[in-house]
Order: C-alpha cells, then sequence, then structure tokens
C-alpha cells in the first residue's frame, strides 16, 4: 500500500443463514437490497475454492432459491461468477478476480516486495507472505510458494484474525494500547485452535515481547501445525505499511523486512532499529 494502512474499517462477518424472512417482493428489491444480495453471494462463493450448489448458497445466504438463481443468472452475465455444469457448483467468475486484483494493483509495492519474498522462500524454503491489514484482519496480498510438499495452506486473498496470526501481531505491536483495546472490543478474541490467545491481558504480554524483539510468532495459534514468524515492513513516515511472514528462523524474516522498508524508501522507527 503506498499509503497508511486504514485501522477504521468496516468490519468482516461471517456468513451465517439469515434469520429474517426473504421477502422476494420487497420494493426495495431492484436497487440497494439487491447489489447487497448480489454481494453477499459473491463473497460466499470467494470462502470456498469448491464452490456451491444453488441449494446450499441459499442456506448460506438465508435468501430463497429463486432469488439466489436470478441474481446468479445475472452475476453470471457479468462473468462475476460462472458455472461449472459437471459438478452443477457455482463458482466465482474472472471478472470478480479482474476488480478485485485492482487492490493489489493500488498497493503498488507489490511488485517490488516479489524479490524479497523469494529471497525469504530461498532462505527458508518456506512459502513466504506478504500481507496487510483490511476490515480489521489480516489479508494475504500475494505469496511466494515453498518447493516442499508440506507447505502453508494459507491462499492469497485469505482473511484470518490479527491477533490469531502472526502478520496481524507483528501489526498489532505498532499500535497504540488504545487502539489495540478497540479492536479487541469490536472484533473479539476468536479461539481458532487450542493454542489462540483468548485474553487481552496474554495479548497485551505478547505485544510488549514483540516489540522488544522486532517480530512475532504465530504458534499454531491460527491453525494446528502451521507455525510462522512475522515482521512488518513501514512506510516512509515509519509507520505500519505491510508485514512479511514465513516459517524458518526469526533473523531472516526480520533482516529481509529491513531490507524491503529501505527499498521502498521507508524508515525503521527507533525502537525496530534497536531490535
Amino acid at each position: 500500500m503506498q499509503v497508511a494502512m486504514k485501522r477504521n474499517v468496516i468490519r468482516r462477518r461471517p456468513v451465517e443463514p439469515k434469520s429474517r424472512a426473504d421477502n422476494d417482493s420487497d420494493p426495495r428489491d431492484g436497487g440497494v437490497q439487491s447489489v447487497d444480495r448480489a454481494l453477499a453471494i459473491i463473497e460466499t462463493l470467494a470462502e470456498d475454492d469448491e464452490g456451491y450448489r444453488l441449494s446450499d448458497l441459499a442456506v448460506r445466504t438465508g435468501l430463497s432459491t429463486s432469488t439466489v438463481h436470478r441474481l446468479l443468472a445475472t452475476l453470471e452475465k457479468r462473468r462475476f461468477v460462472q458455472f461449472d455444469r459437471y459438478e452443477s457448483k457455482w463458482h466465482v467468475g474472472a471478472q470478480s478476480f479482474a476488480v478485485g486484483a485492482t487492490f493489489a494493483r493500488r498497493r503498488n509495492f507489490v511488485a517490488q516486495a516479489m524479490p524479497y519474498l523469494r529471497k525469504l522462500r530461498d532462505l527458508t524454503r518456506e512459502t513466504a507472505n506478504l500481507a496487510v491489514v483490511d476490515d480489521e484482519s489480516i489479508i494475504v496480498l500475494t505469496r511466494i510458494e515453498s518447493r516442499e510438499i508440506m507447505r502453508s495452506l494459507t491462499k492469497v486473498g485469505g482473511r484470518v484474525a490479527m491477533v490469531a496470526s502472526g502478520v496481524g501481531k507483528a501489526v498489532l505491536a505498532t499500535y497504540s494500547d488504545q487502539d489495540v483495546n478497540a479492536i479487541i472490543r469490536r472484533q473479539g478474541m476468536p479461539r481458532l485452535t487450542e493454542k489462540s490467545i483468548v485474553r487481552p491481558g496474554e495479548l497485551f504480554k505478547e505485544l510488549e515481547t514483540i516489540r522488544r524483539q522486532g517480530y512475532a510468532v504465530d504458534d499454531e495459534e491460527a491453525r494446528i501445525g502451521l507455525r510462522c514468524v512475522a515482521a512488518v515492513v513501514y512506510n516512509d513516515c515509519g509507520e505500519p505499511l505491510a508485514a512479511i511472514s514465513v516459517s524458518g528462523m526469526t533473523s531472516r524474516v526480520t533482516e529481509v523486512a529491513a531490507e524491503l522498508t529501505l527499498a521502498l524508501g521507508g524508515v525503521m522507527p527507533v525502537t525496530a532499529q534497536g531490535s
């Protein structure tokens, strides 16, 4: 991102069946409501690479099958969704990718980051990720895959709670306690695994450790069997711009993060320089 990351963005909620009845005759259905429903369908499709059948989409979105089918037909014409007739499943379409890719293009540091991600991958032989904060959660912008058979399964565009990820905690360590508390109040502290940090006091202790050592560790807190080390990349104002993560030696991650900061014209804060 060429600008400092926003912290007060709209929250993303899990897609669950709606409790209210679906009213196809609502006069608003031709306007804002239809847009909202269509976007809910695209978001739901994006959750699973395997795709969804029509009936499953209706359950997931809380809409009637007739409403879902009508919206899917419109989205298919615009190539935002596509239908696999062999499996009778709907998937995200090419146009959704084309529109979403603008998000990464706006953050013009992604291309510059690629050689450094490759360096991390080659040094550690693990998958290297570049991630940013969006919607008060972590989203992976791009990655360089490990050549190993066993590797991270987190996908580009995938989201995870800030408190349960290495990159998220690395960024949170640059925030004030007041800002961290505000995020906890809004987002909670989800228990994704038995090792997830679910108490504010424990989180603040860890953030102090991260500030001292200059890197964060995700010790199976987001997914059992997956550990990673993460460090922050800063902008030209010394503010958190993004974070990189990889499974491997912590010294290598912080070193490459500092190199990428300098390559992007950023400056390391005094506290980070002393780590």
